[in-house]
């Protein structure tokens, strides 16, 4: 399979994503979670595999293979209809394949969502009445979205649906409860975003063909010098800069939204967005100093000659979008601090012979 590490990467953000839904919201990917009973739950170490087979268990809360099967086969659905059946076998290191991955994420957020759950009842989070309507209703509106041969195949019913249900959104409270701390009072000031255009005549890097350019020679260098000279002019009276930029720029990418928190080095380093990482700081400083609809003079650096284009210096959309990337962040990092506490206190125990003998490929 051509092109590894690029799924890998869009395999495994997928994958988090997924699992983030599952743990903090109600989803109709979901799985079941047995009644605690006041006998002790034994996972089943060895023998046949059953739909009713305890597979693991978190402190006395066990798990079928009917549970993990729910997983599975959301799973499956989900990838193969992106990146077909093969997808199972692409090696995902020396060690294991995806299929292999797949099913240890899938350990790893039952055993975190049982620890929610548990938790909840520890610190006495319930679910209202109201809210017990609204998931018997969603219970009967997601049975009726499924067909008979999956309900049977998967022993699915009312009751069951609704017990899924009643987790998700316990977990949910509990997620909610516990980053009530996070302050969501972040001023526009702080966080506010704007947009440039820009378009550059290389001296160093990789241009948008894949070519290399170092240019030394203080010819070549007034060349250049004279190009973006003649480009600035002529932006001027383009009607679209962002159109002009596209069309001449040494650079595929043209355009940008950002703000002063991603100027400091360790933002800067993790930061998603490639263009941020690849533009000089000073570019990136003298593009926020800009007034709407404004063109810069030309901008030298190491990298090369720019002219930049203030598309808008305060976008809203993108500020608002900032703000609640930031709290949401915050609340994860809270969160995530809260349940590595919490998971001190539960035991978990796996029958890993079992989850041997569960492959995606024969599901």
């Amino acid at each position: 399979m051509n092109g590894g590490y690029n799924l890998k990467l869009q395999l495994k953000k997928k994958i988090c994503i997924a699992f983030v839904l599952i743990m903090v919201s109600i989803t109709g990917c979901t799985i079941p979670f047995l009644e605690k009973e006041k006998q002790e739950v034994k996972v089943q170490t060895e023998g046949e595999l059953a739909m009713d087979s305890v597979i693991m268990r978190v402190n006395n809360v066990g798990v079928t293979y009917r549970e993990a099967l729910i997983y599975m086969y959301q799973m499956k659905e989900r990838y193969e209809t992106g990146f077909g059946e093969e997808i199972w076998d692409f090696s995902w290191n020396e060690e294991k394949n995806f299929g292999e991955y797949a099913k240890e994420e899938i350990i790893e957020n039952i055993t975190q969502i049982k620890i929610i759950v548990q938790q909840a009842e520890k610190e006495n989070v319930e679910l209202t009445e109201d809210e017990l309507s609204e998931i018997s209703k969603q219970a009967k509106d997601y049975l009726a979205g499924i067909t008979s041969n999956d309900i049977k195949k998967y022993g699915l019913t009312e009751e069951f649906i609704e017990n899924v249900y009643k987790d998700n959104r316990l977990a949910e409270k509990m997620y909610d409860k516990t980053t009530l701390v996070v302050d969501t009072s972040i001023s526009d000031e702080d966080v506010k975003q704007a947009t440039i255009q820009y378009f550059v005549v290389l001296l160093e890097g990789t241009d948008r063909n894949g070519k290399k350019v170092n240019i030394t020679k203080e010819k070549e260098k007034k060349s250049a010098k004279k190009r973006i000279q003649k480009l600035r002019k002529q932006a001027e009276l383009a009607t679209d800069f962002g159109n002009f930029a596209d069309a001449n720029s040494d650079l595929e990418d043209y355009e940008l939204t950002y703000g002063k928190m991603d100027l400091s080095k360790e933002v800067k380093e993790q930061q998603e967005d490639e263009k941020i990482k690849k533009l000089p700081k000073k570019i990136l400083t003298q593009g926020l100093t800009m007034k709407t609809g404004k063109i810069s003079k030309i901008l030298e650096t190491k990298q090369g000659y720019f002219v930049l284009y203030c598309v808008n210096d305060f976008d809203e959309d993108a500020t608002r979008a900032k703000k609640e990337k930031m709290i949401e962040a915050q609340q994860e990092q809270v969160f995530s601090e809260s349940y590595t506490a919490w998971s001190k206190d539960y035991k978990v125990e796996i029958g890993k012979k079992l989850w041997e003998q569960i492959s995606f490929q024969n599901l």
